[in-house]
């Protein structure tokens, strides 16, 4: 497998990590997330997928979105970055930012702040591996951590007490939330800009982009984006959004099982980065279709399948051009898409087959009783015969080989 644009010259450590040097290279950096590699996600070739009774097909092209090459290690630096740059533009008298973090938004917005000359605070939960605070590090030195809560969630309530309260001397901080705000959402929608460019026929075959789900803000930027450059076709159907969450970090699946807002206990799945007890802002926008044009399909797996999305996916990486044999890490939260994407290679040309496998759980947003079979899933969003899915490698830098293995050993067995 190849990546089609973007390929970067590995460092050389065994895992290859490409953010890794982004300290050293983000002074130069105009804006701060840059365009990430699209590549076709196996090499051989399109799968043809059947209707119920054979008679109709669709020729079915998967790719992968790799944010993963972000300078902060994850799709987060487009939607914080943008928010960062907007408080730069807006206001010369912040002292500078303070944002809550599993750890992804902390790194982008450590980086955004370094990039455009603010102050930074992170406030991160218990939960957070305890090399988070490294990468912030190397990301800006001067950013300032703190540790406090047992979630997110509890750490948004600290960020938000010190930036009411001010500073020491009374400065006016700017507050960057992880997962919602019009400019982080806006950021977010950049992925299907670019996307559409990257496709063949300018995206004209766009029938899915599969992403992931902590507090929303990158399935909302997904559906800003797919309503701007789709929003005005009438000979099909907008392009679907598959959403993926892990069983105990999965609130969207549970807000759409339910047919109201939930909030989460606590988490309980190993993908606690990307992990909030409450995504009600995504559900309240995507769970009336007529409200949105756009169709949204909720799955939910396990900590096991996500983990062999994980694994998989860095064996298969070490091909990559550019990378010499060494591979990619990203987080379980990530593995929820991908393994959307692998289980697809497995269904092949079976009539009537579903959409992946083994996903344990699947429910539209809206509520609807539509057929969710990969077929049905995609027919009528392509105006031909050949239907391209986009997974979203979202990334993420909360996790390390010696993690991986552990839950290897542990979950996957």
């Amino acid at each position: 497998m190849t990546v089609s644009s973007g390929a970067v010259a590995p460092p050389s450590e065994s895992v290859f990590s490409p953010q890794d040097k982004a300290k050293e290279e983000s002074d130069s950096l105009a804006v701060a997330h840059e365009r990430t590699p699209l590549a076709p996600l196996t090499g051989s070739g399109p799968l043809k997928v059947w209707s119920a009774d054979g008679s109709e097909s669709l020729s079915l092209r998967l790719w992968l979105k790799l944010d993963l090459f972000q300078k902060s290690g994850s799709f987060k630096l487009r939607g914080v970055g943008e928010t960062v740059r907007q408080y730069k533009l807006s206001d010369s008298s912040y002292a500078g930012c303070i944002c809550s973090s599993g750890g992804n938004a902390g790194l982008a917005c450590a980086l955004a702040c370094r990039v455009y000359g603010m102050r930074c605070k992170i406030i991160l939960p218990t939960t957070t591996p305890a090399f988070a605070v490294d990468k912030l590090k190397s990301m800006n030195p001067d950013v300032e951590v703190q540790i406090f809560g047992s979630v997110w969630n509890e750490s948004n309530e600290e960020a938000l007490k010190l930036v009411n309260g001010g500073g020491e001397h009374g400065e006016k901080w700017a507050y960057v939330h992880p997962f919602e705000g019009e400019h982080l959402i806006q950021g977010h929608s950049s992925i299907v800009d670019e996307v559409v460019e990257q496709l063949p026929d300018k995206g004209v075959n766009l029938a899915a982009i599969v992403t992931v789900c902590g507090g929303g803000g990158l399935a909302r930027g997904i559906k800003r984006g797919i309503e701007r450059h789709f929003g005005g076709r009438s000979e099909c159907k907008l392009p679907l959004i598959a959403v993926g969450e892990t069983e105990g970090a999965d609130c969207f699946y549970e807000s759409c099982h339910q047919r109201k807002p939930v909030v989460l206990e606590g988490i309980t799945s190993i993908a606690k980065s990307l992990g909030s007890l409450r995504s009600d802002k995504l559900y309240e926008e995507v769970s009336s279709v007529s409200s949105t044009g756009v169709d949204v399909l909720s799955f939910r797996i396990s900590d096991k399948q996500a983990l062999e999305g994980v694994i998989r996916f860095r064996g298969e990486s070490a091909s990559y051009e550019g990378c010499d044999g060494q591979t990619l890490l990203v987080e379980p939260a990530c593995g929820a898409a991908l393994t959307f994407g692998y289980d697809t290679l497995k269904i092949g040309s079976a009539p009537g087959a579903p959409p992946p496998s083994e996903l344990v759980d699947r429910v539209w947003a809206d509520g609807g009783q539509k057929p969710t079979d990969l077929y049905s899933l995609l027919k009528g969003r392509v105006p031909g015969g050949v239907a391209d899915v986009v997974i979203e490698v979202c990334g993420g830098k909360m996790i390390d080989a010696e993690m991986l293995e552990k839950w290897a050993r542990d979950i996957v067995g």
